[in-house]
């Protein structure tokens, strides 16, 4: 699982596309951009549809913040960002108010606090996707990432990394087929059957234990692919865990007896029953989830 080493990314200044200024002239309007990868800080609502978004970076002087709109697949992956509280590359850009001239640099629209506060807006442009090396721009955008410095690209993929097998030996890894998981089951099943007897001083032997955990294992199947509407068990899936332990709290409850054993069908009559009652719960849990 690679990572994000939280760090800010020096602004610079980036143009939008071509638009009509004074005499019809057509410039490419400046804004000043800066890219911020942190944790969500803060990220409320700030008028109709509108959020406001706070990026905190440990070791920066100030907190990197902008507005959004909330429709947005920005705005969604932001939120999982926050609910997850992990890193995000979020690309900030100071746009010009309506009624600004677009010719006009940007530097001068920010040269001091009023001229700023009646200038611009600190608005969100997009978020980082290090999976694919892409931008994902909001609709207010007005820089195109394609055209920024090249020393921001090397900054972003400095900003990723992974320590997994940081410290592997370099031994081959070992491969687990099914019938190794079928394997560690059936010792499990033969050790829980051999405490079960024990437990439950019902006498049997060796290998009649191993009888046991054949037909346990065989039980936990049934439940899997009855639940499941498979053809044939998955051990390495976590719903056979499941089953396993559904048995296990069973047996508990419903204990193995020497008068269960030595009954005429005691046996069948037992495990059929805890298969019954597995995939009756399994099936009412499945019907609860959707509701």
């Amino acid at each position: 699982m690679r990572e994000l080493r939280e760090k800010w990314i020096n602004d610079f200044t980036s143009l939008g596309v071509p638009v009509k200024s004074e005499g019809n002239t057509m410039v490419r309007p400046e804004t000043r951009t800066s890219i911020a990868i942190g944790k969500v800080e803060n990220l409320s609502e700030a008028g109709k549809n509108n959020l406001k978004l706070t990026i905190k970076v440990p070791g920066a002087k100030y907190d990197f913040s902008g507005f959004l709109n909330d429709n947005s697949p920005v705005s969604s992956l932001l939120k999982q960002a926050k609910e997850k509280n992990v890193p995000i590359a979020v690309r900030f850009e100071k746009k010009r108010k309506k009624g600004i001239s677009p010719s006009i640099k940007i530097q001068e629209l920010i040269k001091d606090s009023n001229t700023a506060r009646d200038s611009i807006v600190n608005i969100v442009a997009g978020i980082y996707n290090f999976n694919n090396s892409e931008w994902i721009l909001t609709d207010d955008a007005v820089s195109n990432p394609k055209e920024d410095p090249e020393n921001i690209q090397r900054e972003l993929d400095n900003a990723s990394y992974s320590t997994s097998n940081f410290f592997n030996s370099g031994q081959k890894k070992i491969q687990t087929t099914d019938a190794d998981w079928k394997t560690n089951h059936l010792i499990s099943m033969f050790t829980y059957g051999s405490e079960h007897n024990l437990d439950n001083e019902i006498g049997l032997e060796t290998k009649a234990i191993k009888v046991l955990a054949s037909y346990m294992l065989a039980a936990c199947d049934k439940v899997q692919m009855t639940a499941l509407g498979i053809e044939a068990p998955n051990y390495s899936d976590y719903s056979h865990t499941k089953a396993r332990g559904m048995l296990f709290s069973w047996m508990r409850i419903n204990p193995l007896s020497i008068e269960i054993m030595g009954a005429k069908g005691g046996f069948s009559e037992w495990i059929n029953r805890f298969i019954e009652e597995s995939v009756e719960i399994w099936e009412w849990a499945k019907t609860e989830s959707t509701k």
